[in-house]
């Protein structure tokens, strides 16, 4: 069976599996059909030049967090929330809990399908619960510039505790709409996230609330289609951005979100690239942005501390070989690529592909996983020209994002090249990541409650190639 007929064949086979256990809380009618590979235009409200929306409504550094986002680590901006705000969703929080909403939940084990054969325990895993008011909250959704005086009119009153609590006011009406506000300004001024916009794909969000002992191992939020199996190509939309908005008590200890970027500053400062050299955006000079490329989604970096050089590395899971891109049902292959810039004969300086493997069919992988088949691939001791890595420099460098065994092993089992940064759960605080590049972890709550609302912006999933079927 050709490539191409089998990824279909087994998207249409995995739907059927699939359909029987989605939550149709998170993933509407309109999120079940499977895209045609045209990309749908969407009514997004543009901005005048004059005065930014951004940082009147919202107060977001947008340089700061372009540099942050699209460089690989974590946008933190204190104080997104005011006080009324926190004690607003703290209140929601505590009703949810007296009608027994939160459920234990950790990191959920792929190979157990029911939520009860987990065994999350509560004394080391977080409650989480779904925020009841999120999908209105998502379709009604529009930009909002009135936001901030709707903040400063709204009236409070003193409950019999003492605290005051804002007046006649529902969560959704305030918290709701500024992350809404933040997730329509974010499909703005990040780079080729405009789908971020559509109400209609399953953007999450959840309360989640961790007591003393409890943590989150190292995982990742999102990871490539190919990964996923044929599930992977299914839904028509991914986690694009990982967010939450701290609402923890004033004198938490613990409970770090600990973050593992690369140390990718060094090898550009060394480089002593100029802004101008360099064509995708990170505001950090000699950077190419992470996460994805032309829909190709980030699965590993290039390391090379010879070169001076951490370049992102992406999977293409549609290439077709120069001589067959003609054929009437072209078999789509895999391939590994960076993106590097050269200067045109026009003067101007544009990306283009450097390809560090050979093509691959996914066929030829039956019983085996991607990221396995990859580094035991890059890892081999011999080199020949029959194996996948064009030279063993590629070999060499290539650094899967999400390796496992490494993390598994004893010692210091730090994602390769990789610097810990660690963002305390302060009150009020927004945090922002990709979802696809980083890794992360929550350390243990040491004294106190560590509460959030948090979730992940979906952008569409990659749609099929025209030829595809």
């Amino acid at each position: 069976m050709g490539g191409y007929n089998k990824r279909l064949y087994n998207a249409v086979f995995a739907m059927v599996a699939l359909l029987s256990q989605i939550n149709v809380y998170h993933v509407t009618l309109h999120a079940l059909s499977i895209s045609t590979g045209k990309e749908k235009e969407f009514d997004v409200k543009k901005f005048g030049t004059n005065e930014s929306p951004y940082e009147s409504s919202l107060n977001l550094d947008v340089v700061r967090l372009r540099q942050t986002i699209s460089s690989g680590r974590v946008y933190v901006h204190k104080n997104f929330l005011t006080e009324d705000q926190v004690r607003l969703v703290r209140r929601e929080m505590e009703d949810l809990k007296r009608k027994n909403c939160f459920q234990a939940s950790g990191l959920s084990k792929t190979d157990l399908k029911s939520k009860s054969d987990q065994n999350f325990n509560s004394n080391s895993d977080r409650a989480i619960c779904n925020v009841p008011w999120w999908i209105d909250s998502v379709r009604n959704s529009s930009f909002r510039l009135d936001a901030k005086v709707q903040e400063t009119e709204t009236e409070t009153i003193k409950s019999s505790d003492g605290i005051c609590y804002l007046k006649n006011e529902d969560v959704s009406s305030i918290v709701g709409n500024k992350l809404q506000n933040l997730r329509l300004a974010l499909s703005e001024i990040l780079t080729n996230r405009t789908t971020m916009a559509d109400a209609n794909l399953a953007h999450e969000c959840y309360y989640s609330q961790s007591e003393p002992g409890s943590f989150l191992k190292r995982h990742m939020d999102e990871r490539h289609e190919e990964t996923k199996g044929a599930r992977g190509w299914l839904l028509p939309s991914r986690r694009s951005i990982s967010w939450l908005v701290y609402v923890s008590d004033d004198n938490v200890m613990g409970g770090e979100l600990r973050t593992f970027p690369i140390a990718r500053e060094k090898y550009a400062t060394k480089h002593k690239m100029m802004l101008q050299q360099y064509s995708s955006f990170t505001g950090i000079p000699g950077l190419k942005e992470c996460g994805s490329h032309d829909g190709n989604l980030q699965v590993g970096w290039l390391i090379s501390n010879k070169l001076s050089q951490a370049d992102p590395i992406f999977l293409d899971s549609w290439y077709i070989e120069t001589g067959k891109r003609n054929d009437e049902n072209p078999a789509p292959l895999c391939i590994l690529y960076r993106v590097t810039t050269y200067q045109s004969n026009d003067g101007i300086d544009r990306d283009r592909r450097e390809y560090i493997t050979r093509p691959w069919s996914p066929d030829s992988l039956i019983g085996n996983t991607v990221p396995h088949f990859l580094k035991e691939t890059a890892r081999a001791e011999s080199f020949t020209m029959n194996d996948i890595f064009l030279s063993k420099k590629y070999a060499e460098s290539f650094r899967l994002i999400e390796d496992r065994e490494r993390w598994s092993s004893p010692g210091d089992n730090k994602p390769e090249a990789s610097v810990i940064e660690d963002i305390s759960p302060e009150r009020g605080s927004l945090v922002l990541f990709d979802s696809v590049t980083l890794p992360h972890e929550v350390r243990p709550v040491l004294m106190n409650t560590r509460a959030a609302i948090a979730g992940w912006f979906h952008e569409e999933t990659q749609p099929f190639p025209e030829y595809f079927g």
